[in-house]
């Protein structure tokens, strides 16, 4: 721990709160840092809801989701001394993390949602991602 604590500089911390623009996200909080010489970048963002009931809604929410997604990686960016800018690509790593609001549909086999719940779990400690996929809403 102390070696990396050496090795750690160039912390900065970028905060969008509440869209104004109606783009649907909420909120935006990023942090990055050096560790010798690579750079880490952190995101934690909270996306709207998708509202749709139907196939084409489903894809309106999908393409708004992604719109505000490329608004987050537009508009992060990090100063240094009041100078030098590190936009989000500039980053050798970067995290996303957050709610984004993407959800998995119970499928009708399973009655209580604390078995789709078991069965969710289930897949994702086997990295069998293809069947959740097919009971992502989006």
């Amino acid at each position: 721990p102390e070696l990396v604590g050496t090795g750690m500089h160039q912390f900065s911390i970028f905060e969008m709160p509440a869209d104004k623009l109606a783009s649907g996200v909420k909120g935006v909080v990023a942090c990055r840092f050096a560790l010798y010489d690579r750079s880490f970048c952190f995101i934690n963002c909270h996306l709207h809801a998708d509202t749709a009931h139907s196939e084409e809604g489903i894809r309106r929410d999908f393409e708004e989701r992604m719109q505000q997604l490329q608004l987050c990686y537009n508009r992060v960016e990090f100063r240094l001394n009041d100078q030098f800018l590190y936009p989000l690509w500039a980053h050798r790593v970067v995290f996303l993390m957050g709610d984004t609001n993407m959800r998995l549909t119970m499928p009708a086999e399973f009655r209580r949602l604390s078995d789709f719940h078991s069965h969710v779990v289930g897949a994702i400690k086997a990295g069998r991602w293809a069947e959740l996929q097919r009971h992502d809403q989006l």
